[in-house]
């Protein structure tokens, strides 16, 4: 993605905000004692919770409704 962004002079902004409706995802990205109960979360996810404790990206709650 890095690369994509040079190639179109696109500046990338550190620390990425991402957004999510989800309180739980986002404990669960930000707390690896939820590891042991959350077996079936795949490869990438695990590379997100990584990104997000080195700082690469910041996680948001943005609450869903009317």
């Amino acid at each position: 993605m890095k690369y994509l962004c040079d190639d179109l002079h696109l500046p990338i902004y550190v620390p990425f905000c991402t957004f999510s409706d989800s309180e739980f995802a986002i404990q669960l990205a930000k707390n690896p004692s939820f590891h042991e109960r959350t077996k079936h979360i795949e490869v990438d996810c695990h590379l997100i919770r990584i990104k997000i404790q080195e700082g690469l990206i910041l996680l948001s709650h943005v609450p869903s409704g009317c």
